[in-house]
């Protein structure tokens, strides 16, 4: 493997938690969803969803610096992402969005101690360009669940959507769970 294709990705998670943490509210929900999480999710674990129950959607801005902190810990500084091109203002770097559309982003999800979300497969559709300084919009649907040797899955298609309502990136992803409560065990849905 790469040693340093690893590296990025943990220095461009660190930049955008460190402009989520100074304040600049550049990621998150808004308020608005905080009564909806609560009457609608409760304490409800991210592999207890079924097909056609959604996860709490996320609005994010991405300014020019949430961008350029991001390539520059990528390493991907192309004058596309840096300048904008002749259409218009620069283009979010599409790993970014990718980023954005985990599903553990989403205010909703959660697993408790001793559980973790495993992406076993993914398709990644753009639908157009993502512009720097526009608000976005990710929402996940559980799309899909199967099993295969003893094993749960489940796919989340994620699609993403700037602020004038058009579609940029559709993300289909396969996770299964691991750890937990056995099945059977107060609490856990069969």
């Amino acid at each position: 493997m790469n040693g340093g294709c690893v590296w990025p990705w943990i220095a461009a998670s660190a930049a955008m938690t460190r402009i989520r943490r100074n304040g600049e509210n550049e990621v998150g929900a808004t308020q608005e969803y905080d009564g909806w999480l609560r009457a609608m999710m409760g304490n409800r674990r991210a592999d207890e969803l079924r097909v056609g129950e959604e996860f709490a959607p996320l609005e994010f801005h991405v300014s020019e610096e949430m961008n350029e902190n991001f390539l520059y810990a990528v390493e991907d500084l192309h004058p596309r992402y840096m300048e904008g091109t002749a259409d218009g203002p620069a283009l979010v770097h599409p790993a970014l969005l990718i980023n954005f559309s985990n599903n553990t982003r989403s205010p909703s999800f959660y697993l408790p101690a001793g559980m973790a979300a495993i992406h076993t497969h993914e398709d990644v559709e753009h639908s157009g360009p993502a512009r720097v300084g526009k608000r976005f919009r990710v929402s996940w649907k559980v799309t899909g669940r199967y099993e295969r040797r003893g094993r749960e899955y489940q796919v989340v298609e994620a699609p993403i959507v700037d602020e004038d309502g058009v579609l940029v990136l559709t993300r289909r992803t396969t996770y299964t769970y691991t750890g937990g409560p056995p099945r059977g065990a107060a609490g856990q849905t069969e």
